[in-house]
């Protein structure tokens, strides 16, 4: 979508991140869903969105994500790939 900051979105982005993407129903917006959160299967494909993601998700001028965003993006990412320790990654640095 394009969209500059993590989860706010411009009628414009939102509009042009959709006809670029081919959709105009919610019917393909939910298939788009689907087929994106399959990618997260492909080993390559996870690095490149992980990657990607913490730095689009990070606030602007920071080098780091706050530690709640970071948390709630592993638990995002690696829902998908079915990581075991990943509620303990989360735990222990809400701990610590």
């Amino acid at each position: 979508m394009k969209a500059a900051t993590m989860c706010e979105f411009s009628k414009q982005e939102f509009i042009g991140g959709l006809q670029a993407l081919g959709i105009d129903s919610l019917e393909k917006f939910c298939d788009r869903i689907q087929f994106m959160h399959s990618k997260l299967k492909d080993e390559q494909k996870f690095r490149e969105i992980y990657d990607f993601t913490f730095g689009w998700a990070k606030e602007k001028g920071q080098k780091s994500l706050a530690l709640d965003t970071a948390i709630r993006m592993w638990q995002l990412l690696f829902e998908e790939k079915q990581w075991p320790l990943v509620d303990h990654w989360c735990q222990f640095l809400q701990v610590a």
